[in-house]
């Protein structure tokens, strides 16, 4: 039996999941830009402060998960031992949303709704600023030389094209061909800077 404490756990999971999925569910029904707290209080049925308690800013709601995100390609990238296109595949494969039927909203408005879309390139800037930190460590180069900013723009290439693929075709298994496509130009880039490095 839950004791009291584990209720509130699951009702604050359930309040936080509500907000969420109300947001992402009248941006596709309108846009973000129209989606104001009031709205989203009325759809997840809580008050407008109960929103604003979840979520001082408005931008963060529909990216809820982005610091859990952020915190486990971190902890993919600091295994040292295995190789850095392999660490990032790894992260990849790993990831099983919580609630992929959340999960998928959030795509479908993303892909929806440039306002979001601008939102979500915050958030992307920071995962990229984490992969371009991992390479330059490859090969002794600054995080923000060139080298390291293009490969970590290519390996968001790559999670993009993965997540359009889902929208189109729905979930698959993410070892296709294309996504492995993907990983062999990120190997080659990889070691065209390694190789770059060595020479100067």
């Amino acid at each position: 039996m839950a004791t009291g404490e584990g209720l509130r756990a699951l009702k604050k999971q359930r309040t936080r999941h509500d907000i969420v999925a109300a947001t992402l569910e009248l941006t596709l029904e309108d846009s973000y830009r129209a989606t104001t707290i009031p709205l989203i209080a009325e759809r997840a049925m809580v008050s407008p402060r109960t929103v604003s308690a979840y979520f001082p800013n408005k931008d963060e709601i529909a990216f809820d998960d982005s610091d859990e995100l952020l915190a486990d390609l971190e902890a993919h990238l600091d295994e040292g031992q295995a190789p850095l296109v392999d660490r990032l595949r790894r992260w990849i494969y790993d990831r099983e949303p919580k609630d992929k039927e959340l999960a998928h909203l959030r795509m479908r408005a993303v892909t929806a709704d440039p306002d979001l879309r601008l939102i979500e390139h915050r958030h992307l800037d920071r995962f990229s600023a984490a992969v371009a930190r991992a390479a330059a460590a490859e090969f002794g180069a600054e995080p923000q030389d060139p080298g390291p900013q293009t490969f970590a723009a290519a390996f968001l290439g790559v999670v993009l094209a993965l997540r359009e693929r889902v929208l189109r075709e729905g979930p698959a298994d993410p070892k296709g061909e294309r996504l492995e496509a993907g990983f062999t130009f990120l190997e080659a880039g990889l070691a065209a800077l390694r190789a770059g490095a060595k020479r100067t």
